[in-house]
């Protein structure tokens, strides 16, 4: 689907309380499924959340280490919506040009300057005086939303060289509506004195009759992005433009029972060279160069440690104390790109290859639960007498730098072999090194597998099944190769020398390694022989027909991913909190195995219909599918993982197997606008969005 900038700039594009940012647009693609997961906004398709490829002007703009948005922020924006002159979402059998992801590609086009200067001012706000208190809310949070900037495009010189700017800033101050489950009075008076200062953490419950309180976290920030562009003509067969994206945004984070509060810091920039040259009128050729680089900081505001050699408490029957796992991170991204298109038109042949070149850098490490020591309880009751059911620590460096490079080759043929039938016809290769630690600090005998085979065909075709061209039928297969995501690869940091994990599935206060060997060898990390690149095989089928106007369309087909060689972590040696004499080797607690050997299917039926007249414009879409498999994420560490992301039992994967992460049966969306008067700036727009 393709949304030009009346649809960018006129349907709603706040979402919840991350502000204006394109989101919104995509929903409204069919197949697009919202994802609740952070930084991971959208499963297409029968891909998991972290697939997606974002393009800027062609050229990647995605972070390295998770498959997560490089925007974040308080927004999490990849450019100011004011700079978007359009955008297109492609779900589903793209052409051999695009990949590195099997999932969909979301691609952004940035305004331009013309002959004549434009420029706008423009805020958006919300408040809390115009909104309702939540039924649950004792008290109506504060909201305030302030989204303000400008934007200004011209000629520099007539013709021959244009420039267009945006600055734009989000002041936030909100508090987010928390419920705790926490501790009644009755049971703090039964609590040893060595839990006292964790029970002391606990709030007071609010809720009558119940062990709850409902709070206010404050979530606030302030984010600032600026991006400008620079086209010049050089001659008629020569155009060059530049862009430089720029973002800065400071989030404050509260986590856990305790109200912990962090700081957050991101800033992705972007920075971009196009040349396009036109040698002859049936040949084109485009070159660009692009420099992406992330940072994101996170600044703890009170101290670490809930207690002596404790940072994270998680009590089964209340909200676990200390800060997330995901914070306490520093991190440093870069990714230098080059890629060059070339197209020739041959008669009924449109021909075009490529090549991309991309080397990352990933400086990145993680203070955060497992170094400042993880407590578990089984119960309350274990709980207030002391009696913890598993402890954990990781002790050393985390901070490693790791480097790889991505070279990536296509073909592809377009051809219109009669005026009814147009084939396209192409392959495409991929190559991903082994990513490598700069320092050192991984041993090579936990480095993974190269994997050299990835060799992608695709097949696609349009036929006019009636004469007048009004009903079209479309279909394609594809097979479509993802990237092994940096943080599942690099995942070998855990362990010694670099990494030393203590655990102790029974530990006393106050001393809770007491019994414990010695720097014992636990969150061990192992990648399989046999580690191979994710891939997807698409299929699609579908009927698209022009009903009264061409501006009115309605469609509806078939639509499937096959997903094989999943990523994936077994735990051969028992998982975290079991006694170490229980294990199948007592010598070394948990042991994570890197593999990529699970599957995933997803059935589709969608479909869209698209009306405009006179100013009113009518857009829904509606899918009905399933989607199925054995686990739906990656861990990105090796202690303390999600239960959702590990099997039942590692002999039998097939008891995991069931409706997936992502599995949303019936998903509709609509949007409609319209536009009043031509003379008149005011227009009328609203969204509708709802699955079940």
């Amino acid at each position: 689907k393709t949304y030009g900038q009346a649809l960018m700039q006129d349907l709603p594009m706040v979402a919840g309380g991350s502000g204006r940012n394109f989101r919104n647009q995509a929903y409204l693609t069919p197949a697009v499924t919202p994802s609740t997961a952070a930084h991971r906004p959208f499963s297409v398709a029968g891909s998991r959340n972290r697939n997606t490829n974002y393009l800027i002007d062609s050229n990647d703009y995605n972070e390295i280490e998770g498959g997560m948005l490089m925007g974040r922020g308080v927004s999490e924006q990849l450019i100011a919506s004011e700079s978007i002159e359009g955008m297109q979402v492609l779900t589903h059998n793209f052409k051999a040009e695009y990949g590195r992801q099997n999932g969909a590609i979301i691609s952004m086009v940035t305004k331009r300057g013309g002959n004549e200067w434009h420029g706008s001012f423009y805020e958006y706000f919300r408040h809390d005086k115009m909104a309702a208190r939540n039924a649950f809310d004792n008290q109506k949070p504060p909201l305030r939303f302030n989204f303000f900037g400008g934007s200004a495009g011209g000629a520099i010189k007539k013709d021959k060289a244009f420039v267009f700017g945006n600055w734009e800033g989000f002041n936030r101050v909100v508090s987010s509506a928390t419920t705790i489950q926490t501790l009644l009075p009755a049971q703090r008076a039964q609590a040893v004195a060595a839990v006292k200062p964790l029970v002391d953490r606990f709030p007071e419950p609010n809720v009558a009759g119940t062990n709850l309180n409902r709070a206010n976290a404050p979530q606030g920030g302030f984010m600032q992005t600026f991006l400008v562009r620079f086209d010049m003509n050089v001659s008629n067969a020569q155009k060059l433009f530049s862009r430089s994206t720029y973002l800065n945004s400071n989030n404050q984070n509260t986590s856990g029972a305790a109200q912990q509060n962090a700081n957050v810091q991101t800033q992705p920039q972007g920075h971009s060279l196009h040349h396009i040259w036109t040698p002859k009128s049936n040949v084109v050729n485009e070159a660009r160069f692009n420099y992406t680089r992330y940072k994101l900081l996170d600044t703890f505001q009170e101290n670490v440690l809930l207690m002596p050699q404790v940072g994270f408490v998680q009590v089964n029957g209340l909200t676990s104390l200390g800060f997330s796992s995901f914070l306490g991170r520093v991190t440093y991204q870069n990714n230098y790109q080059y890629t060059n298109d070339l197209s020739i038109v041959l008669g009924k042949h449109t021909l075009k290859t490529g090549i991309a070149a991309r080397r990352m850098q990933l400086n990145n490490g993680v203070i955060n639960a497992q170094f400042n020591g993880s407590l578990r309880f089984n119960n309350v009751a274990d709980f207030l007498a002391g009696r913890a059911a598993s402890y954990s620590r990781n002790l050393g460096q985390p901070y490693v730098g790791l480097r790889a490079t991505e070279l990536n080759t296509f073909f592809q043929d377009d051809w219109q072999v009669t005026r009814r039938l147009q084939l396209n016809v192409g392959v495409r290769y991929e190559y991903n090194q082994v990513p490598k630690e700069v320092n050192g600090l991984i041993a090579e005998r936990y480095r993974i597998n190269r994997d050299g085979n990835n060799i992608a065909p695709r097949f696609g075709f349009a036929w006019r099944a009636d004469r007048d061209g009004k009903s079209v039928v479309r279909g394609g297969y594809g097979i479509y190769y993802n990237v092994l995501e940096l943080s599942f690869a690099g995942l070998a940091r855990f362990n010694p020398p670099l990494i030393v994990s203590q655990a102790n599935a029974a530990p006393r206060f106050p001393n809770l390694l007491e019994g414990v060997a010695t720097n014992l060898p636990s969150g061990l990390v192992y990648p399989s022989g046999d580690l191979r690149n994710p891939y997807a095989q698409h299929l699609t089928l579908t009927y698209e027909r022009e009903l009264f106007s061409p501006q009115t369309t309605f469609s509806v087909g078939y639509i499937g991913t096959l997903s094989r060689k999943l990523p994936y972590t077994i735990r051969p040696n028992g998982g975290d909190g079991l006694a170490q004499a229980a294990r199948p080797d007592p010598s070394v607690g948990v042991v994570n195995i890197l593999a990529t050997g699970q599957n995933s299917h997803y059935q589709g039926l969608q479909s869209s219909f698209t009306w405009q007249r006179r100013g009113m414009m009518i857009r829904t879409s509606y899918t009905y599918s399933k989607f199925i498999d054995t686990v739906s994420d990656i861990p990105t560490t090796n202690q303390n993982l999600d239960r959702g992301i590990l099997a039942l039992d590692d002999r039998n994967w097939k008891l995991n197997r069931g409706p997936a992460d992502f599995d949303v049966r019936h998903l509709f969306n609509a949007a409609w606008s319209y536009e009043f008067y031509r003379g008149w700036s005011d227009r009328k727009s609203t969204r509708l969005n709802s699955s079940h």
